[in-house]
């Protein structure tokens, strides 16, 4: 991604958003997105 700074941007834009407060707390969506990870097996 850091070849492409207009990729990273979009990345970083949709983050703000997915992670920005409202029904959930950033908390809550972390701990969804840890959970689904988890379930996935990511390793990240």
């Amino acid at each position: 991604m850091s070849h492409r700074p207009d990729f990273l941007a979009a990345i970083m834009d949709a983050s703000r958003l997915h992670f920005s407060d409202g029904a959930l707390t950033r908390a809550q969506h972390e701990m969804i997105a840890s959970y689904v990870s988890a379930l996935n097996r990511c390793h990240y």
